[in-house]
């Protein structure tokens, strides 16, 4: 347990590293390019993200693209569209190439994979950003960081896990049984896609580049919080699968420590740090844009939920149920795709970010019922109700959001200066404030190997009450 929780630990750090260069890059990006270019870039990646089977004839997009008034004489349209239709095949085979590692725990090399070789192609993107100055050089640096992925995955699996087979025969019976689970989780994949990329393709289409680059600013700051934090279910997935297919008696214990973990994480990490979103972007950008502090604290609270729930969809995932997630995706999915266009003309960026988040609110207690019925209470003397996790999530989002939104109210009215940089000092011992209450009241149950290095800090284990 204590080398899995090591591993963990290597992942979150690695990314910090990862996150810090995202906060270095982005504004790069952006005044280098401007908000028109910088909008098509993100327009061509969410349109990859949405296509993803049909990345192999992307090659086709400037033609359909050409009929979006916004992107007529967009300059590299052509490239962008190629470049990305090349990732898709680098990204489903490296993604297949991290199986293995992830299989046997070995979580030093999953974070060199997915923190440590991406934190360097961030730097090569930013040098070719700089060097072009072409929305161009933004997709070419995140198709560079697939091909780099894939490659030496490749040559690490070949050297040091000679039992895995890189090109492995092709067997009927294994590929059939292969289908059949890939069709169970097929539409629930599709629709999650569909979810999370069609609000910024409609933005993009209704509203236009600019306004889509400025809404994909504020959401990537509670993103890339999300991005980092949520390689906790990395680390989550082989114990949770071990434990449903050897120990059933024990999951629902594991299940509960995992869900109040991870729901105390995502509030710490990022409710919280969204209240800031407008001391952040004059900090970050050093410049102010309307609603953006709005946006950020919408949908930081919208994320953390997602990273709550995620301790459900891996339930689901070890139970071999990932398809009984399809209603909840079809509804994310559906209610995008049908209001987004009215919100955003309507009530314009903080409308959809607000859609967004009605969303999530509205699938929880149907989430946590579901969870209740389908995954856990194996253990008939030790029944878990909804009440019981409902319990866990309103006492962690109620406390950290009515903080958050006081910090808001409190901020929002911040002029651009040096006074933001001292406030954002101020999120880092706040988080840790907050996560130290939970901890002392044993809200939530830290993993044993964490437990065992903070009591040795004798002070602040005897402030979190730790034996």
């Amino acid at each position: 347990m204590s080398e899995k929780t090591t591993g963990g630990i290597w992942i979150m750090i690695s990314r910090f590293g990862w996150l810090a260069l995202q906060i270095l890059s982005l504004p790069i990006y952006v005044r280098t390019l401007g908000e028109s270019n910088y909008g098509a870039a993100i327009l061509i990646t969410n349109i990859r993200a949405f296509w993803q089977i049909l990345d192999s004839i992307l090659w086709l997009a400037p033609y359909i693209l050409t009929l979006d008034k916004s992107l007529l004489g967009q300059p590299g349209l052509e490239a962008m569209c190629l470049i990305s239709g090349f990732q898709f095949f680098f990204d489903s085979f490296g993604s297949t190439y991290n199986l293995p590692f992830i299989a046997r725990e070995q979580f030093k090399k999953v974070a060199a994979f997915t923190s440590v070789l991406p934190s360097v192609t961030v730097v090569v993107t930013i040098i070719l950003v700089l060097w072009l100055k072409s929305p161009v050089a933004l997709i070419l640096g995140t198709m560079l960081d697939s091909f780099a992925q894939c490659v030496i995955r490749f040559y690490v699996i070949r050297k040091y896990e000679s039992s895995f087979p890189l090109l492995p025969n092709f067997e009927p019976k294994l590929a059939k049984e292969i289908i059949q689970i890939g069709l169970k989780s097929y539409v629930t994949d599709l629709s999650t896609r569909i979810g999370s990329t069609m609000d910024k393709l409609i933005i993009g289409a209704v509203l236009g580049k600019e306004i889509l680059a400025i809404y994909n600013l504020a959401c990537r700051i509670p993103q890339v919080l999300l991005e980092t934090f949520s390689k906790l279910s990395t680390v989550m997935q082989p114990e949770m699968t071990h434990v449903a297919h050897n120990e059933p008696e024990r999951f629902d214990a594991i299940f509960k420590r995992n869900f109040a973990f991870v729901g105390a994480i995502a509030v710490c990490g990022i409710v919280l740090t969204s209240g800031f979103g407008h001391v952040i972007g004059q900090a970050w950008m050093r410049k102010s844009y309307p609603d953006f502090g709005t946006i950020v604290f919408l949908m930081g609270v919208y994320y953390a939920l997602e990273m709550h729930h995620s301790t459900i969809t891996v339930g689901f995932f070890s139970k071999e149920k990932a398809h009984f997630m399809l209603p909840f995706t079809l509804w994310n999915s559906c209610i995008t795709v049908a209001c987004t266009k009215y919100f955003a003309t309507h009530f314009g960026l903080t409308g959809v970010a607000s859609m967004n988040l009605l969303i999530d609110l509205a699938q929880i207690i149907p989430i946590h019922w579901y969870a209740t019925r389908y995954i856990l209470n194996q253990d008939k003397s030790n029944q878990v109700t909804v009440v019981d996790l409902l319990k866990t999530t309103a006492l962690f989002f109620g406390t950290s959001t009515i903080i958050s939104g006081l910090c808001f109210l409190a901020i929002k009215s911040v002029p651009l200066g040096w006074l933001n940089y001292v406030i954002l000092l101020l999120i880092p011992m706040l988080s840790l404030l907050l996560g130290s209450i939970y901890v002392r009241n044993g809200w939530v149950q830290l993993p044993l190997s964490i437990e065992s290095k903070l009591k040795r800090i004798t002070r602040f284990a005897a402030f979190l009450k730790l034996a």
